[in-house]
This record gives C-alpha cells, structure tokens and sequence, in this order.
C-alpha cells in the first residue's frame, strides 16, 4: 500500500505506475482471467516483505536480516572513545526493475557527530539488482550522546531520499566483566593490569587479567581466587616486585564469623595459594593488604557482636603469607567504633596505616619495625570521619579525605610525623565517596563518586602536579557521567604506572565491571 493512500493499490499499466480505488480492483479480479498481461505485481519470494503488493523499483535496507525502516533510529550502543565498531549494512531492490543510487557519495552522513560516524566502504555499485552493500564506523571521538543522519539518494518513486539516524554513546570505560563486578581493587605491574573482585551472583572473589595495558579483558583471562561465601566487603589486591598477587579479604563461615583470608598467586593469578591463618572474626568488614620483600601485613575490622562496635585489628607474615603471627588489635576495645576503611602501605621495614574513627576522625600512624610497635601511636588528620585513602611518595605521605562538603587532600613531608596546616588542599568543592588516590614523582591522581541523585553516582578524576598544592579545574574530568554507579556499591580504585592511569568501578545499573583508561597522565582519557 503506498503511503497516504488508503483502499487504493498501486499496478502498472502500460508502463506507468496507476492507483485505484478497492472496488475498481474488485471488478478487475473478476476480468484477470481474461487478462493475458501482468496487471498486478507478482510477489518475489525473495522478497522479505513478501505477501505486499510492492511498486516494481524500490530500495529496502537491512543490516543483520532486520529491516532498517526509513525515518528510524538504529543505536551502535556504547563504545569507548578511541575505538570503534564497524557494522555492515545491505541495499535491497528485489522488485525487478534496476534502481540507481544518484547521490555522491552514494551513502552520506551528516549532521552534529557526523565525523564520529564515517562510511568505511561504500556500496560497489550504484545500480541495485538486487543488493549492494555499504560499511558505516562508529567511532566516538570524545564521551557522551552521538547522533547523525545517514542519506540513500535514489530513484525509487517510493523513497527518493532513504534516511535513517543513527546514534551511540562514547564512554571512557571498557567492560571487564559484563555479569558481576563489585568492590574493585586495581593493581598494575608493567603491561599487565590486574582487578579483583566479588562476583556477586555465586559470591565468588575474581581477577581479571589484561596483558596489553588495559587495552583489551579477554573473558578467558577472568580466574577464580576463591569459590563460594566471599563476603561482599571490598577485598584489597597489591603486586610485589616479583610480580607475585596477593589479596585480603573476608569469607562468610555462619554465625556472623567471617574469616579474614590471603590468596597469592605467582603466575599471573591463574593459580591462587590460599590461607585462612589470619584470623576469625565475627563480620569482618573491609580489609587492606601490603607488602614488603617477603613480609606481608593485613588490617582489618572486627565487631563485637555485644556491643555492635568494631576494632582495629592487625597480622603479620615474615614468609610471604604462608604462616601468620598472633593478630593484635591497634585501636578500641570493643566499647567504641573504629577501624573502617583501612588503607596500608610499607617499604624499607615501615609501616604504613590509615583508617576511621568513627566519630572522632580520620587517623594515621606508623611502624617501624614491621608493625610490632606503633610509635608515637595514631594521629587524628582530620576531624571527619568515613572514607579515605593515602599513598606514599618518599617521605611525602598523602590522604585524600572527604568532609561533608569538600573533598581535601593532606600531605605529611616527613614520612607522617608532622601535618601542617599549610599542606592541606582542596581538591574539590563536592561531597565525595568511593575515594582513591595513587601517586607518581609530584604527579598526585585522585578517583572519587559524586552523587547524581540518592541511589546512583557519576565518577570522577583530578590530578595535582606540584605534590598536590594545586587541583586546577581542567584537570578535574567527568569519566563516567551515566549516573549508573549505585550506592550499595559506591568504590572505585585507581592505579599508575608511569603516563598510564587505571580506575576500575562498578557500574551497578548495568551489573558490569568496567575500567577507565588514560595514556597521558589523566590528560585525556
């Protein structure tokens, strides 16, 4: 039926294309016997559309077997920047008569995005008896909705100017796993970029492996840690100078117990050595690992299930995790809350530690001689407490701390024996979560969530290259602003290696992993 013309059909009549009312068809039916010539079109059987009566030239598109309608929408879906998907579209013309294709170039894009959609290959030919085909890229040259209009000139008296639009979303990230993601933790060594996490769906602990830099995640190279009962509470991952993995992180063993556990692997983490030798406490919370040479330390939380309140508990290996000291508890006594949201570092025999004092503040202290003594004891950095994260630099110690209303960086140049008042920076005027920091010479990296509204968060990354005196605005940038990262999974970690910088998150509307990916020092991403 041709458009705008309701009970009439179209046929050819002495080479002209007629339309007739229904009733005049009617006593048409009844004279086709009588009729030697071809009044009607027959139907082609290779037409898709068969079982309509069809003018005998017109042009059809289809890509993948399914019709591309004129004045449609197709979506190339998300793609990150810098890469592209190419996808092949076909011309039909199954009506009998040659049809032309008169623009030039035959296939056109235009519009707003037109340079992130390019037509590759154009059809091999202008005439269509019966198909031809074209090649349309996408590739998104910068984050965010793209869309452009692609134009098929032709001399079908049906659809002289076959139009459709075509759109996608140019991301920063790249999916690591499309199902499971949660509570991501991110370590680089070399080329090779590893991420654990906990596979919410069977509460599986994974790693997932890329060996060219983070350009690609091979499903093949996703290896289990350990099966079953991991407590979905962000495990912690760091890679020696070996190039050996460990992970800290908890096991559900019932009755509200759960045991800290250590997993290393020493190729690659497609096996993993697993020891549960920590300690057992009731609900552990998040954990932090480091390591230094052969020794291995591990903070955690423990909670009083009396009381409801946590402590800060602490262990110790001198033979790369294979045997474990006696744990020992650094802060509380069961009778108050602190120890959340630990962050360890160590080298040359010190250690390193941060962590949460629920009401009172954010505290950091150190220990030289592998954590056997904690001298002065811990210091309050800030008076807000929660989340927070710190990294070292030589004697230069960074925390980046969230307030209720600004998000600050604090920097000890004395190893964290002394903060000044005059080395505490605004990074971003924001109420922060899912903070990480990582350090490089004077180049200071941040990651951290901002809310979008209550159950869903746009990521962010800023830089500082002067030791973290300055957060210039340009160098705040939105990676990811879908708004897709759900609250119950609010983290992200961040990692680098030379120009390289790494966040992996969660997205928690879609249920993947995904990780973000900069080759310039956070530059451009």
């Amino acid at each position: 039926m041709v458009k705008g013309m309701k009970n009439q059909h179209r046929f050819n009549f002495l080479g002209r294309a007629c339309a007739l009312p229904a009733a005049v068809l009617i006593l048409a039916g009844a004279l086709l016997p009588l009729v030697s010539c071809d009044l009607f079109p027959r139907e082609n059987p290779d037409d898709p559309k068969s079982g309509k009566y069809r003018i005998y030239r017109d042009i059809d598109v289809y890509q993948d077997g399914a019709e591309v309608i004129h004045g449609s929408i197709f979506d190339y879906g998300s793609l990150e920047t810098g890469t592209d998907r190419d996808i092949i579209f076909s011309i039909n013309n199954l009506e009998g008569e040659d049809m032309s294709l008169t623009g030039t170039p035959a296939v056109s894009v235009t519009g707003d995005d037109a340079d992130d959609f390019v037509v590759v290959s154009q059809p091999s030919s202008v005439t269509v008896p019966p198909v031809t085909y074209f090649t349309l890229r996408f590739s998104p040259s910068s984050q965010g909705a793209k869309t452009a209009l692609v134009t098929i000139p032709n001399d079908s008296p049906d659809e002289g100017v076959f139009s459709f639009t075509v759109t996608g979303w140019g991301t920063r990230t790249a999916t690591v796993d499309p199902s499971a993601g949660v509570f991501p933790a991110i370590a680089v060594d070399g080329s090779s970029v590893y991420i654990v996490y906990v596979d919410q769906a069977n509460t599986d602990l994974k790693c997932a492996v890329s060996a060219d830099n983070g350009a690609t995640w091979p499903s093949g190279t996703i290896y289990t840690v350990d099966s079953g009962d991991v407590n979905t509470c962000s495990p912690d991952l760091v890679v020696d100078d070996n190039g050996y993995l460990y992970v800290s992180y908890n096991v559900d063993v019932g009755s509200n117990t759960a045991n800290i556990r250590f997993s290393r692997s020493e190729d690659s983490a497609e096996n993993w050595t697993t020891s549960s030798g920590i300690d057992s406490v009731k609900v552990g919370r998040n954990s932090s690992i480091a390591v230094d040479g052969n020794n291995v330390y591990v903070a955690y939380s423990y909670i009083n299930m009396t009381s409801y309140m946590a402590s800060l508990k602490f262990n110790n290996s001198s033979d790369s995790g294979d045997t474990w000291s006696t744990a020992q508890t650094l802060d509380g006594s069961g009778s108050n809350d602190t120890g959340y949201y630990q962050a360890l570092a160590a080298g040359d025999g010190s250690v390193y530690l941060s962590y949460s004092k629920n009401y009172t503040g954010y505290c950091f202290g150190r220990s030289e001689d592998s954590g056997t003594t904690w001298d002065p004891g811990f210091s309050t950095i800030s008076s807000s407490w929660g989340m927070g994260d710190f990294a070292l630099s030589g004697t230069n110690v960074y925390i980046a701390k969230p307030l209720s209303d600004e998000f600050m960086l604090y920097r000890s140049t004395d190893s964290g024996d002394t903060w000044p008042a005059g080395l505490q920076f605004t990074i971003d005027m924001v109420s922060a979560v899912g903070v990480s920091l990582a350090v490089d010479g004077s180049n200071v990296y941040v990651s951290y969530l901002t809310m979008v509204e209550s159950s869903s968060y746009n990521l962010w990354f800023a830089r500082s290259t002067d030791n973290g005196a300055n957060w210039p605005e340009e160098d705040r940038i939105l990676i990811d602003s879908t708004g897709n990262i759900s609250t119950s999974s609010s983290y992200s970690s961040i990692a680098a290696n030379g120009q390289r910088i790494y966040i992996a998150y969660y997205d928690g509307i879609n249920g993947d992993l995904k990780v973000a990916r900069s080759l310039d020092s956070g530059a451009t991403w």
